[in-house]
């Protein structure tokens, strides 16, 4: 073998074994994406319980509507989990046939260097190989010739090894490949049939929507519940301050962890009027006392809302602690981040959150993307900031 094929085998040897690493790694992130999906799974399962449930007693159209919400978000969750889990299998199959396609020119290779040496072997009869050994001169040359002969029989036979072991290793490969072409298939099929189900379900609650916009009552109790919700707010951040010390430690640790450096960047106060928009958009209510539009009534926003185009991600503000992902009636998905000391970032109408309770964020990471849905506020972020139990107005603390 020359020097050039032998450096194309030494590289597709390298090749084969650093693919062994990312196929391991490829199987980790699916299996940690088919856990994410059994979740969402028996998350929807309960939800579906409740709706069952429901049936047998006297329930609201603001019920059907908020259990709705609520389904439709888990569901389109699980949609982007399996999505996320196909991406990575293709990705896998990709790999393994890359794999197997070296595999084949490792096998064409060490067969071209089999031929080689049998022809090499024949020309070399027995009775020469006989004579090439007696007509040493003296025992040290026989035992030479002898070794020779010997090197050149185990070298056939380690070639014979090396391809049978590749054989085996292709056609291992070629069922691997076509497994995951059969669990790709059925992912494609299952992913089809959810979609069809979210698109049932979105269709429902828009009629949901509708009656509730023709019914002043309802509209009523509707923006109630935000203005309920809201309150909530206050209680979940009072019970998080009682926690404080334990957050403020984990904060300072993953801090540590990644050597981010304590100034004046990392201090939300001193931040007043720098930190970075959560989206980019405009306003369309602000921090205060409003009268509704069309119910008259006066309510209180406790933080601003934020009109955004269709699919905008939602940032972080700033660096912190993920302390709450839940979902509040009227307002859906909600994350609360603890950025140290004792102030707090809400974001509420949410969609598709990506970051987990007690998880680090760095400034500027995506957690989610703005809600589509929604009577008078589709695709309007609800966004606010607490220091302790007292709720700040986000302008004054946002760039200008």
């Amino acid at each position: 073998m020359n020097s050039i094929r032998l450096t194309a085998f030494i590289l597709a040897s390298a090749a084969i074994l650093a693919g062994a690493t990312g196929i391991e790694e490829y199987d980790v992130k699916i299996r940690n994406q088919s856990e994410q999906i059994e979740v969402l799974e028996q998350e929807i399962e309960g939800l579906k319980e409740d709706i069952r449930a429901s049936r047998s007693k006297e329930s609201s159209l603001l019920d059907e509507l908020d259990r709705s919400n609520r389904q439709i978000q888990l569901l389109d969750r699980k949609i982007r989990a399996m999505e996320k889990e196909l991406e990575l299998r293709e990705s896998k199959t990709a790999l393994l046939k890359r794999e197997q396609s070296d595999m084949e020119t490792q096998k064409g290779a060490l067969i071209d260097r089999y031929k080689k040496r049998v022809v090499n072997g024949y020309t070399l009869h027995n009775n020469d190989v006989l004579e090439l050994l007696f007509s040493s001169e003296g025992l040290k040359q026989f035992y030479y010739r002898l070794k020779y002969v010997n090197a050149i029989n185990r070298t056939e036979k380690e070639l014979f090894y090396k391809i049978r072991d590749l054989v085996k290793r292709i056609d291992e490969q070629q069922v691997l490949i076509q497994a995951e072409n059969e669990e790709i298939s059925r992912n494609i099929a299952s992913l089809s049939g959810e979609k069809e189900d979210l698109r049932s379900l979105k269709r429902n609650r828009e009629r949901r929507l509708t009656d509730i916009r023709k019914n002043t009552r309802l509209y009523s109790n509707l923006i109630q519940d935000k203005e309920n919700s809201l309150k909530k707010l206050q209680d979940i951040i009072a019970r998080l301050q009682k926690e404080k010390a334990e957050r403020q430690r984990e904060l300072e640790r993953q801090r540590a962890l990644r050597s981010v450096n304590i100034t004046d960047k990392n201090d939300f106060k001193a931040l007043q009027g720098e930190l970075p928009w959560p989206v980019q958009g405009n306003i369309v209510s602000t921090f205060g006392r409003h009268q509704h539009p069309v119910l008259k009534t006066v309510t209180e926003n406790t933080g601003i809302d934020i009109k955004v185009r269709e699919g905008s991600t939602v940032q972080s503000i700033m660096d912190g602690l993920v302390t709450t992902v839940t979902w509040l009636r009227g307002y859906g998905n909600t994350i609360i981040i603890h950025h140290g000391e004792d102030y707090y970032t809400v974001y509420t109408r949410v969609s598709n959150v990506v970051v987990s309770e007690n998880e680090y964020v760095s400034s500027g990471q995506t957690i989610a993307e703005v809600a589509k849905e929604g009577i008078d506020d589709a695709n309007t972020l609800h966004f606010e900031i607490w220091d302790q139990g007292t709720k700040l107005n986000p302008q004054r603390w946002l760039r200008p």
